[in-house]
């Protein structure tokens, strides 16, 4: 589970939604602490605001 929520955080990364991608990387390293890659990849993003306005997607991130 925990290299799934990383796959999809890196799609979500690619269309340059951050924090859906933050999010997922953050689920990733919960399932899976000894895994590094999802931190990296988390600090990597930086998770700031995007011009996407993913937030309000997913209804705020209620429910995750």
């Amino acid at each position: 589970l925990a290299e799934a929520r990383f796959n999809l955080g890196l799609v979500y990364e690619k269309k340059g939604m951050r924090e859906l991608a933050a999010r997922e990387f953050q689920a990733a390293s919960a399932l899976k602490p000894e895994w590094a890659l999802p931190r990296l990849r988390l600090q990597r993003s930086d998770a700031g605001p995007s011009p996407h306005g993913e937030s309000s997607a997913r209804g705020g991130g209620a429910g995750r």
